[in-house]
C-alpha cells in the first residue's frame, strides 16, 4: 500500500505527495512532475480526469470515501504492528487501528461511506488486524526506494515488508480486499515489479486482507513485470500525464470519488 500510515508522515495520509512541483498552464504540458510513485501511476491508470482535479487542477475535494479511510487504517495499524514485530516488540493492533481510523475520519470532509456503516467497518477493521500476524524475520517495514529508469523522472516509494526466508528475500505488499485473494494482479505486478528494481528478490507476495463477513488472510505469490515492462508502462502513463490526457473512467468509483460532483458538472 501507498499513500497512507499517517501516524509518522501525516504529509502522506491522503496522497499528499503527489510529485506535482509546479504546474503550466493552458495548452502546455505539466512543467515538472519531479517524480513518481506507483500509487500515482495507478491512480491515473484508474481515472486519469480524477488525477489531473487533484494533481494538476489542485481542487478541493469534496469528500473522502470510507474504503480509503479503512485501507489506510488497516495499513497504519499494521505497519506499527511490523515495525514492533522487527524489534522483538509487540503492540495492540485493535488499538492502533481505531486510533488510525479516528485520524481518518476527522480530516475535515465529508465520509462518504454508501453502503459501508461506519460502525461494522470499525468492527471489521479490528478483527482484521487482531488476525493479522507479522511475517518471521521481518528486516523492513515500510522501507523507502528510488528507481532511476531512462527518460523518466525519479520513482519513489516504500516497499511494507521485506523479509528473509532461509537465503531468499522477499518483498511483500499489503492489501485489502473483498475477496479472500486479487483475482485481477497487473496493478499488483507491476508494482511489485517496481520494487524488484530497488530491490531485487527471490520472491514476491501480497498478503491480502479479504473484508469479509468472517475476516480472512491469505499470502499470494506474485510474478514481478520484468524492468523492460515496467519501464514501458511508467513511460506511457507518464507520456499521458505532460500531455494533459484526462478523459474519465466510468464505473463503480464514481459514487464514492472526492470529485464526484464536479465531474458530473463536466460532464454536462
Amino acid at each position: 500500500m501507498q499513500g497512507c500510515r499517517g501516524f509518522n508522515r501525516p504529509a502522506e495520509s491522503w496522497g499528499c505527495m503527489s510529485g506535482v512541483a509546479t504546474i503550466a498552464t493552458g495548452t502546455s504540458a505539466v512543467s515538472a512532475l519531479h517524480h513518481l510513485s506507483h500509487s500515482q501511476v495507478q491512480s491515473f491508470t484508474i481515472c486519469p480526469r480524477k488525477w489531473h482535479y487533484e494533481k494538476v487542477a489542485q481542487a478541493p475535494k469534496e469528500r473522502i470515501g470510507s474504503a480509503l479511510v479503512f485501507g489506510c487504517a488497516v495499513h497504519d495499524a499494521l505497519a506499527a504492528v511490523n515495525e514492533a514485530a522487527l524489534h522483538g516488540e509487540s503492540i495492540d493492533a485493535p488499538a492502533a487501528f481505531v486510533g488510525a481510523w479516528k485520524t481518518g475520519v476527522a480530516v475535515g470532509l465529508p465520509i462518504h461511506y454508501g453502503k459501508d456503516d461506519a460502525g461494522d467497518l470499525l468492527e471489521m477493521g479490528k478483527a482484521l488486524v487482531v488476525l493479522y500476524q507479522p511475517p518471521n524475520d521481518i528486516i523492513g517495514v515500510e522501507q523507502p526506494f528510488s528507481v532511476e529508469l531512462a527518460g523518466l523522472p525519479p520513482i519513489e516509494g516504500r516497499i511494507d515488508v521485506i523479509r528473509r526466508e532461509g537465503e531468499d528475500l522477499i518483498l511483500a505488499d499489503l492489501k485489502t480486499s473483498g475477496t479472500k485473494v486479487v483475482a485481477d494482479t497487473h496493478a499488483v505486478e507491476a508494482q511489485l515489479g517496481l520494487y524488484n528494481i530497488a530491490y531485487p528478490a527471490t520472491k514476491h507476495e501480497i498478503i491480502v486482507l479479504g473484508k469479509l463477513k468472517t475476516p480472512t488472510i491469505n499470502t499470494q505469490n506474485i510474478i514481478p513485470w520484468s524492468v523492460g515492462k515496467v519501464h514501458q508502462h511508467y513511460t506511457e502513463i507518464h507520456h499521458a500525464m505532460v500531455h494533459h490526457v484526462r478523459y474519465a473512467v466510468r464505473g463503480w468509483q464514481c459514487v464514492g470519488c472526492s470529485f464526484h460532483n464536479r465531474c458530473q458538472k463536466d460532464k454536462s
